[in-house]
């Protein structure tokens, strides 16, 4: 196979009902140029690696991963990116798709043509409970047509399945350290250059089913927010970055409280117990408790 230009990093777990559509939507891309699937699966229990296997008799194009043991979600991604030879890389998790065979050559074609952009992302669809909604995200209203790295510092807008990037080669160690792979991934492509975004649906995510979404909510917080901690440290010389990242930990900080308090347990006992408050100075504990009484007014 010629050396491909871009590589799409698909990782898969317990996928034995999304898998086929996930590979189906990838092989459906017409292109002028080639491209590489890397398949990873996580050690699957499942007739997912059988129904993966299908596929590599007719398609050369397929690199695929059977891990002999579970690695987890970030290391696993972090296999499969370490694998793309090609310039460009794009993601496609095994329980999501791509609905537009254009999908990749738009993304190209427009990277090619401005080298000061990094990342190039598209809208998606949200499917709930085997139906598809109306929500499309990002919705355009909320987000710029062009954007940078300290827009993406306030909230993660990339959808993981969208993104298109040039390869780094080269990946941070604190990669591994955090609960979350696709917000630090975009945030270190988006230091070396502009973020746009395809006003087109070209994908749907599968809300509800995948690792993370199916995570509890107070877990999904927790998890978040420790990863933002590891984040917010690699960029605590960039001003403007580390306080974006840092209101974004008050924020998911204060949800955990809220949602604990809801769940049956003592504010108090939150605050001075939890392990997520234990490095949280007293000055912002106080700060927390007091908003929460007065948002219960």
């Amino acid at each position: 196979m010629p050396h491909p230009l871009v590589s799409i990093s698909m990782i898969t777990y317990g996928h034995e009902n999304f898998i086929r559509q996930a590979i189906e939507g990838v092989l459906m891309q017409k292109c002028n140029f080639t491209f590489e699937l890397i398949i990873s699966n996580d050690h699957s229990d499942d007739n997912t690696d059988k129904i993966i296997k299908e596929y590599l008799i007719k398609n050369t194009n397929i690199k695929y991963f059977y891990q002999t043991k579970n690695l987890g979600v970030i290391p696993n991604f972090l296999f499969t990116l370490n694998q793309a030879q090609g310039k460009y890389i794009a993601i496609c998790e095994g329980d999501d798709y791509w609905t537009d065979p254009l999908k990749l050559q738009k993304q190209v074609d427009f990277i090619d043509k401005n080298p000061n952009f990094s990342i190039v992302f598209h809208q998606i669809q949200v499917m709930e409970n085997k139906i598809l909604t109306d929500e499309i995200y990002p919705p355009l209203k909320k987000i710029k047509d062009v954007s940078s790295i300290e827009d993406l510092s306030q909230y993660n807008y990339i959808p993981t399945l969208s993104v298109l990037f040039r390869n780094p080669y080269v990946y941070p160690d604190y990669f591994i350290k955090s609960y979350i792979g696709d917000y630090p991934l975009h945030l270190y492509n988006a230091e070396k250059g502009k973020i746009k975004c395809i006003p087109e649906v070209m994908g749907v995510y599968r809300k509800g089913v995948g690792i993370w979404s199916t995570k509890a909510d107070l877990n999904r917080d927790k998890k978040m927010f420790q990863s933002l901690q590891v984040i917010s440290h690699y960029y605590k010389n960039n001003p403007v970055i580390f306080k974006n990242l840092y209101l974004q930990q008050k924020y998911y900080l204060y949800t955990y409280l809220v949602k604990s308090v809801k769940n049956g347990k003592s504010m108090i006992s939150v605050l001075s117990k939890d392990e997520i408050f234990k490095n949280i100075s007293f000055r912002y504990k106080l700060f927390f408790f007091i908003k929460f009484l007065l948002k219960k007014r």
